[in-house]
């Protein structure tokens, strides 16, 4: 099971504490206690970020249903953050891939097939992701257009396609 915090709102508030707490990324589930409501309250309990409120006095009904909640809300939040985290990965990978595709089909006559194809190929041979194999073909064009071995990507030749670098953004 995991950890729960229980934080007293209104303490918080009137000490004008800052809690050392990730609402992106939280260490445990929090549950909110709540004596008392009012606006300045209120939107510390929303700053905070809770899972779960709890009323004060604390009474028989309700306390374990808002433990439950929290947890679940918790666990909902970390798988929801992974797979944020996995999506935006996948972004990055797919756009250097992309830049990998176009520095081939600037520097040769194949179709954005055959150069994909390429691309997968070599991975495959070099037993690496297909991302390895494209960020080393977009950082060594980088490379070869800055000692000026080659117009590259960045160049203003005719057919050159416009993009930065991988780690230029």
């Amino acid at each position: 099971m995991s950890d729960v915090v229980f934080v007293a709102v209104r303490s918080v508030a009137e000490a004008g504490a800052d809690l050392k707490w990730s609402i992106d990324a939280p260490p445990a589930a929090m549950v909110a206690l709540l004596d008392y409501e009012n606006p300045a309250i209120m939107e510390e309990a929303i700053r905070l970020g809770p899972h779960a409120v709890l009323g004060l006095p604390i009474r028989n009904f309700g306390a374990v249903a808002s433990v439950f909640v929290a947890l679940q809300n918790f666990k909902r939040q970390k798988k929801l953050n992974s797979t944020i985290k996995r999506l935006k990965s996948r972004i990055e990978g797919d756009k250097l891939l992309s830049k990998a595709k176009d520095v081939l089909l600037c520097n040769s006559e194949m179709t954005e097939e055959d150069a994909y194809k390429a691309l997968r190929t070599h991975a495959m041979n070099k037993r690496v992701s297909i991302q390895e194999i494209a960020k080393s073909i977009v950082n060594a064009e980088g490379i070869l257009a800055e000692v000026g071995l080659r117009p590259g990507i960045n160049s203003h030749a005719p057919n050159a396609v416009k993009s930065k670098g991988v780690n230029e953004e």
